[in-house]
């Protein structure tokens, strides 16, 4: 009875200890968008970016066979830990096809996809599936593709979700994903809006904030953030831990090898899937203790700074690395952990 009720409790701190505070992950370890779907794109890597899965970009019909033999590296490397690869499709069948989704099946993933009517209703779902309750949401304009990437910055700054509305109306779609699921206490807009959609989120007592191109958060309001955060974690999670932490000592005292097994790195990547360029850059960030400049790059390998920055891209956006801006410069950082194979 005592062993059932401390497998039952350390399963309960587990779960408190590895959920994220925004609801339905998905557990998802790859998504696929199509390559010139710019929106699905959009509202993908926001949410990518916050569980650490990495996104793959591919046509409408096919998986070009690069990426195949990625994909097939990928799908052994989860399978030798155990487990079925779980990957999210965002958009339709025009945007990805059923023959794109078999491919993958027969691939062994696990596949989910996410599509609607439109990419209003697209970006709702994917608020509605995978965030859950959020304090902020930013929402941009759906017909200006221009004020995109600067909505993504925002996002990525305060790890919410996009949504996305016209600029004389806020969809049915938006308008029921604030008030009935993401319930945020904030809006923050990207792009041109009219008084009459500021007033349409208001009206779901919504806080609005209007952000203009180039601004940043301001200092005071990132310092009360800091602020509650360390009494948050004062006052509970660090009380909370020490009783978490007193539990799984003494359930790993008596069951060392599973634990072992169950706390593994969930994602790891086989070198074999780099290819040889991509495969310098990663030796090279590994030599210098885990990040390194990305100037430094170019010194190293002898490669272009074009070369350089487009296979950092590359590496970015399939999840293998991550980019930090540091005054004139970037850090590039590995995202994943890197096994030969």
């Amino acid at each position: 009875m005592g062993q059932t009720m401390l497998q039952v409790l350390l399963i309960l701190s587990l779960i408190l200890v590895s959920s994220p505070p925004h609801g339905n992950s998905g557990n998802y370890d790859l998504i696929i968008v199509r390559q010139d779907e710019s929106w699905d794109s959009l509202v993908a890597r926001i949410y990518a970016d916050r569980e650490g899965v990495p996104i793959l970009s591919t046509s409408t019909e096919e998986i070009d066979p690069t990426r195949l033999r990625e994909l097939m590296q990928y799908s052994k490397a989860l399978t030798s830990e155990g487990r079925k690869g779980k990957v999210l499709i965002i958009g339709g069948e025009r945007a990805i096809s059923p023959r794109v989704e078999e491919e993958l099946r027969e691939m062994g993933f696990e596949v989910n996809r996410i599509s609607a009517l439109d990419r209003y209703h697209t970006a709702a779902d994917v608020a509605r599936k995978l965030w859950g309750p959020q304090e902020t949401v930013v929402i941009t304009n759906g017909d200006d593709i221009g004020y995109a990437l600067i909505a993504q910055r925002w996002a990525l700054e305060l790890e919410s979700p996009i949504l996305l509305a016209r600029e004389e109306e806020l969809p049915e779609a938006t308008e029921n994903v604030l008030k009935y699921y993401i319930k945020p206490r904030k809006v923050v807009l990207v792009g041109k809006f009219s008084k009459e959609v500021i007033s349409s989120i208001k009206g779901l007592g919504i806080k609005v904030e209007t952000k203009k191109v180039g601004e940043r958060i301001p200092p005071r309001e990132m310092e009360e953030e800091r602020r509650f955060s360390m009494e948050f974690f004062r006052k509970i999670v660090y009380p909370s831990s020490l009783v978490i932490s007193f539990l799984l000592g003494a359930f790993v005292y008596k069951h060392h090898y599973r634990i072992r097994e169950v706390l593994k790195p969930k994602i790891r990547i086989p070198m074999l899937v780099l290819t040889s360029d991509e495969r310098r850059i990663v030796e090279e960030i590994i030599r210098s203790g885990g990040e390194i400049k990305q100037e430094e790059i170019s010194q190293r390998t002898g490669f272009s700074r074009s070369k350089v920055s487009r296979i950092i891209s590359e590496l970015e956006e399939r999840g293998v690395i991550t980019r930090e801006r540091v005054g004139k410069t970037y850090i590039l950082r590995l995202a994943r952990e890197l096994v030969e194979g």
